[in-house]
C-alpha cells in the first residue's frame, strides 16, 4: 500500500533519537517507534575531515590504534591535516609507545555515541609521545582526546601499588599539544625511573617551542603516581618544562601523588619546572599527596618550583591536599616559589580542622618560599575566604605577603590589599634543628598587604 507525507505524522528525520511515527490510512491510525541516527555520530573508524566514510584499515595490523596512526603518518596527501578516530571497543592491551610527530595536523580520539572507551597502556613506557625530537627538529601535531576516552597506565593506588611503568603515560614535547576535553581522563600510571616527574603527563618542550596541555570541559588526570626510592619526586599528576598548561571548564587534576624514600617530593598534582606556565580559570585540583619518607615536601596541590614558572589564577578551586614529611612542609595546597597570581573567583580553600604537625599537613595552606614572592592580587577577588598563608621563618615585618598587580607591573598596596580573605598559618623553619610556630602577627591595619609584627 503506497504512503504519503500527508498520511506520516510525528516524524522528523533532522531530530535524531526515539520518535513515535503515526501512520494514518483508510481511516485506520497505527503508531509506530523509531529510532532516527544522529548524523553527526560516526561509526567506528579513523575519518579525514568532515568525511562521513571511514578509512579501510582492514589491511594493517596491530589494534585500531596502531593502524590509524600509521596510516596517519603516511598519508601524503597535503590537504590532509585533521583526523577522528571513533572508537567502538576497549583497547585492552596497547603495547609500545605512539609516536605522533605529523606536524600541521590534529588527530581527535573519540568515542562512538559517547560510550566509555579504555585504551590500556600493555608494558612498559609511554603510551602517547606527542611532539618533535628536540628544539632544533620541533613539531606542532596536536591530539585531542575526547568523548568518553581514557588512556590508562600501569597500576593503581597510592599505597601498597608495586607494578611500574618506568615513564609518564603521555609524553608532551618540543612543539607538540595535547588537549583532554569531554569526559576524557588520564589515569592509572605508576612511575619511578631516572626521570621521575609526571607520571599521568609530562610536558618537556625547549627554549622556542614550547609544549602544551590543556584540560578543559569535564576531563581528569587522576589516579598517577610517581614513587622512587632515591631521587626527587615531582610533578605526580603533571610535570611541566619551557612549556604551558591550562585548566578551563569543570576539569579536574586529582588524587594523584609524588612520593619519594629517598629524597624530596614537590607538586603532587601539579609540578611547575624551569620557564613552566600554568593558566588556571576553572576546574578543580584535589585530593593530592606530596610525600617524603627521608627529607621535605612541597606543593600538594601545586608546586610552583623554580623561581621563573609562573602560575596565574583566576578561577577554580584548589582544595583537600596534604604533606607527608620527616625534616619540613611547605605548602600543602600551593607551594610558591616563582610567580603567583590570584584574581576573581580563585580560591586555595584551607581544610577546616586540617593541622601542621611534624610529619604532615592537610590544611591545605599556600607557602610564600622567599621575600620575593608575595602572592600577587589583580583586580577585586569575589570569594570570602581565598587561602591560608604560611611563611619561611626568615620573612620580616616590612615584606608584604600581597602586592597590587595590574597586568604589567607589581606594586606596594597603599591601602585596600585584600587581608580578610586571607588567613594566617605557620612560620617554617627550613633549616636544621627543623621546627614551626604560628604566625602571631596581625594584618597591617593600612591594608598594604604587610603584616605588623612577625
Amino acid at each position: 500500500v503506497p504512503i504519503t507525507d500527508d498520511d506520516i505524522s510525528g516524524f522528523d528525520s533532522s531530530a535524531a533519537g526515539p520518535q513515535t511515527v503515526t501512520v494514518t490510512y483508510s481511516g485506520q491510525t497505527d503508531t509506530f517507534t523509531v529510532t532516527v541516527a544522529d548524523p553527526a555520530v560516526r561509526e567506528p573508524g579513523l575519518y579525514i575531515g568532515a568525511d562521513t566514510t571511514p578509512i579501510d584499515l582492514s589491511s594493517g595490523t596491530g589494534t585500531i590504534i596502531d593502524k590509524a596512526f600509521n596510516f596517519i603518518a603516511n598519508d601524503t596527501e597535503s590537504a590532509h591535516t585533521d583526523y577522528t578516530l571513533v572508537l567502538g571497543e576497549d583497547i585492552a592491551a596497547q603495547t609500545g609507545t605512539i609516536t605522533y610527530n605529523k606536524a600541521d595536523t590534529t588527530v581527535t580520539i573519540t568515542s562512538a555515541n559517547a560510550t566509555e572507551r579504555t585504551i590500556q597502556k600493555s608494558g612498559t613506557g609511554r603510551l602517547f609521545t606527542v611532539g618533535g625530537a628536540s628544539d632544533a627538529a620541533p613539531s606542532n601535531a596536536k591530539l585531542v582526546v575526547d568523548g568518553s576516552v581514557t588512556l590508562k597506565g600501569i597500576t593503581n593506588g597510592v599505597d601498597g601499588a608495586t607494578a611500574n611503568n618506568n615513564a609518564a603515560l603521555v609524553g608532551v614535547v618540543y612543539g607538540g599539544q595535547l588537549a583532554l576535553k569531554g569526559n576524557a581522563k588520564v589515569t592509572g600510571n605508576t612511575l619511578s625511573s631516572s626521570i621521575n616527574a609526571g607520571a599521568g603527563v609530562y610536558l618537556s618542550g625547549g627554549t622556542d617551542n614550547r609544549a602544551t596541555l590543556t584540560l578543559d570541559e569535564n576531563a581528569e588526570i587522576n589516579d598517577n603516581h610517581i614513587k622512587t626510592t632515591t631521587t626527587v619526586a615531582q610533578g605526580g599528576g603533571v610535570y611541566v618544562s619551557y612549556s604551558d598548561i591550562t585548566l578551563s571548564g569543570n576539569a579536574k587534576i586529582a588524587n594523584n601523588s609524588a612520593e619519594s624514600t629517598g629524597s624530596y617530593a614537590r607538586g603532587g598534582g601539579v609540578g611547575l619546572g624551569s620557564f613552566a606556565t600554568f593558566t588556571m580559570s576553572g576546574g578543580e585540583i584535589f585530593g593530592n599527596l606530596a610525600k617524603s619518607a627521608t627529607s621535605y615536601a612541597s606543593g600538594g596541590g601545586v608546586g610552583v618550583i623554580i623561581e621563573n614558572s609562573v602560575f596565574t589564577m583566576s578561577g577554580g578551586e584548589i582544595k583537600d591536599n596534604r604533606l607527608e614529611f620527616t625534616t619540613y612542609g611547605r605548602g600543602s595546597g600551593v607551594y610558591q616559589s616563582g610567580t603567583f597570581t590570584l584574581s576573581g573567583s580563585a580560591k586555595v580553600t584551607p581544610e577546616t580542622g586540617g593541622a601542621y604537625t611534624a610529619t604532615a599537613d592537610d590544611r591545605n595552606s599556600i607557602y610564600l618560599n622567599s621575600m620575593n614572592t608575595p602572592i600577587r592580587i589583580q583586580g577585586t577577588l569575589s570569594e570570602s575566604t581565598v587561602g591560608l598563608i604560611d611563611l619561611n621563618s626568615t620573612w620580616t615585618a616590612d615584606n608584604p605577603l600581597l602586592r597590587s598587580w595590574d597586568g604589567t607591573t607589581a606594586t606596594l598596596f597603599t591601602s585596600g590589599a585584600p587581608i580578610g580573605k586571607f588567613g594566617l598559618g605557620v612560620k617554617v623553619n627550613t633549616s636544621s634543628p627543623y621546627d614551626f610556630s604560628a604566625i602571631t602577627g596581625s594584618w597591617s591595619a593600612s591594608g598594604n598587604g604587610k603584616i605588623d609584627t612577625l
